[in-house]
């Protein structure tokens, strides 16, 4: 949550903000209160755990120009409950950490105006200290594309249900590739081909039938005369990461550090996954939804 009404300065400091958790793979979503004494802002402290970080500026303007502390109407607030968000006051005049200590608030922090985004990223460093753990990071990639797993589907569905789709040569593309990949599950895929074209497309929503490479693999193949060679681009890693995600979750674990975990599977080299690692999958993870979303967006507005 930030609190803040220069609208000037929130978007440059919001900007810098996003290309810093850009940068480490993590996306920035913020609900900004601009105007506390005309929002009705309670209901941003219906659970402040929901927020990861608090920036709040300890003096806003009211529709006089005249400053109004809104520190003390946060902190009562935020006394109703038990915080469990990092909290940063921060204000371009003099005499915040007095006033904060007046208040006797404790556990929150402070910072000058000019510092606030230096002050946020070492309260964001410290809150993903223990999320970039690759344990832990092992964990978030493999169930963060099962989001993705459900936009590839609903692009084949809406590919299918367009009136200019040649709906058994278009079904018949995905029989084939079923057919064609390993006996995992080949009773259910065998009986899910045999099906009406309708009934057929509805179950590749299964992993079991249609798996994430392979779909992933036939989305990019789709989508290949529909997007713009930038975001074509983007999408064209998905098959990759895919395939990585996969060694993420089966492959035996034969080392683990604070730093680093390597998998083994006979016949192939041993994968490594570190920070750099984990790092360069989630941007490649990200730009691959947001490729999907506006993919998702283009085919349901059309």
């Amino acid at each position: 949550m930030w609190v803040e009404d220069d609208d000037r300065w929130y978007r440059t400091s919001h900007r810098a903000l996003k290309r810093y958790l850009d940068n480490l793979g993590f996306h920035l979503e913020v609900t900004r209160i601009s105007d506390p004494e005309n929002t009705e802002w309670d209901k941003h402290f219906e659970t402040t755990s929901q927020y990861d970080l608090m920036l709040i500026d300890w003096r806003v303007e009211d529709t006089d120009k005249v400053d109004k502390a809104v520190g003390g109407d946060v902190i009562a607030k935020i006394r109703e409950q038990i915080p469990y968000s990092d909290i940063l006051f921060y204000s371009g005049s003099a005499g915040l950490e007095q006033e904060v200590y007046e208040k006797q608030l404790q556990g929150v922090y402070t910072a000058k105006r000019n510092d606030v985004l230096e002050e946020a990223r070492e309260l964001i460093e410290h809150l993903l200290h223990k999320t970039l753990h690759p344990k832990i990071m092992r964990g978030i990639i493999v169930s963060s594309l099962s989001q993705i797993d459900d936009m590839c589907f609903k692009i084949i569905e809406h590919k299918f249900n367009d009136e200019k789709c040649d709906k058994d040569a278009f079904a018949n593309v995905f029989r084939e590739s079923i057919l064609a990949q390993s006996e995992s599950q080949h009773k259910a895929k065998i009986k899910a081909a045999g099906k009406e074209n309708d009934t057929f497309i509805a179950s590749l929503h299964s992993t079991m039938i249609l798996d994430s490479h392979k779909r992933a693999s036939k989305i990019v193949e789709l989508a290949n005369n529909d997007l713009d060679g930038d975001d074509f681009v983007r999408l064209s890693s998905l098959p990759d990461t895919i395939t990585r995600r996969n060694w993420l979750a089966h492959w035996n674990r034969v080392e683990e550090t604070d730093t680093q975990i390597t998998l083994a599977y006979a016949g192939k080299d041993n994968y490594v996954f570190d920070q750099t690692e984990a790092t360069r999958m989630r941007k490649e993870i990200n730009k691959a939804a947001d490729v999907l979303s506006k993919y998702v967006v283009s085919l349901t507005s059309g």
